[in-house]
């Protein structure tokens, strides 16, 4: 029996906010007495409706080309991240597995450094300085120089012919051996390279001039059987030179 203010005219009604959550009994409203279509957005308090208080999707969530944001540093494997979480742990750094069989941050840094445009820049190698101050050209490899004692940029040896010929003045390369030297439009000198122990270079001159002359200097004042520099103008004349790591000795004369 429905008594009480509004229930004296036919159809009996009920109070409005007459049916509070005390009068109702546990479970006594259930879907099948709400009529179809009528919880409403308007009838929902959306704002203070959790999403926690759903249960978990069961499909794709589309966003509709929005932000989720105010998203939480993730902390278990499969939590999402952020943009500035991700850039943060990208600053510089690669990601190399741990110990413990996770993805750690790790900053290069020593010999090598990296960019955030993915540049690596290597300096050293094992500590020993890597020098590119001259640049290498083609089809030259990364070699040690012992007596500057740093690495630097040479043709490689099972590629390069050990001889070369010249008409003017020269610089002998490290990977070297034999230097033939034509004087035959003047005089010609050739400088050694740096003093290496036990290196070995030839030197002969290849013209059939009595005047000009072919003349031999060490590098950064290394010496030739104690001189700075020895000479010859006899036509196809030469030496067999060898280092002891700070100076040159005739060890032999062609």
């Amino acid at each position: 029996t429905i008594t009480g203010a509004g229930t004296v005219a036919d159809p009996y009604k009920v109070k409005n906010l007459g049916i509070v959550e005390a009068k109702l009994a546990a479970d006594a409203v259930t879907t099948v007495k709400i009529k179809d279509a009528n919880v409403t957005d308007a009838k929902l308090d959306k704002a203070n409706i959790p999403l926690s208080g759903f249960g978990a999707a069961t499909g794709d969530v589309a966003l509709g080309d929005n932000k989720l944001t105010g998203v939480k540093n993730p902390e278990s494997d499969q939590d999402a991240a952020t943009k500035k979480y991700v850039d943060d742990l990208q600053d510089g750094r690669i990601r190399l597995g741990n110990s413990l069989g996770k993805a750690a941050a790790v900053q290069l840094n020593g010999d090598a450094t990296m960019a955030n445009d993915g540049k690596v820049t290597v300096s050293g190698i094992d500590g020993k300085t890597v020098d590119l101050s001259t640049a290498p050209t083609d089809g030259q490899v990364l070699k040690w120089d012992n007596s500057a004692n740093k690495w630097i940029a040479g043709n490689d040896e099972a590629g390069l012919t050990p001889t070369t010929s010249q008409t003017a003045n020269y610089t002998v390369l490290a990977s070297q051996e034999t230097v033939f030297i034509s004087a035959a439009s003047g005089d010609v000198t050739v400088t050694l390279p740096a003093a290496v122990n036990g290196k070995k270079v030839v030197v002969k001159k290849t013209d059939t001039s009595e005047v000009n002359k072919l003349i031999v200097q060490g590098a950064s004042g290394a010496n030739i059987d104690g001189e700075g520099s020895i000479s010859t103008s006899v036509p196809y004349q030469g030496w067999v030179l060898q280092s002891d790591g700070t100076n040159w000795f005739i060890i032999g004369h062609i």
